[in-house]
């Protein structure tokens, strides 16, 4: 299964509901020592994609997120 991390809450604003912001790893790796690996297999970086790494990076600063080309 892909490890899904909540990116920005969904949330409503003048009537319109707006959809949470989530991103889909490709692996969740446990090493031995306890620490924790987020990996992402990409053969291009989309734009949608870099602004999400963003956003992962801030949310998440304890995880390390390793992309592999």
């Amino acid at each position: 299964m892909q490890p899904e991390y909540l990116l920005q809450d969904g949330f409503r604003k003048n009537g319109v509901t707006h959809r949470a912001i989530k991103y889909k790893a490709d692996f969740k790796v446990y090493h031995i020592d306890g620490s924790v690996e987020i990996v992402d297999v990409k053969g291009m970086e989309t734009e949608a994609f870099k602004l999400k790494r963003k956003m992962f990076e801030k949310q998440y600063p304890d995880l390390s997120l390793k992309i592999v080309r």
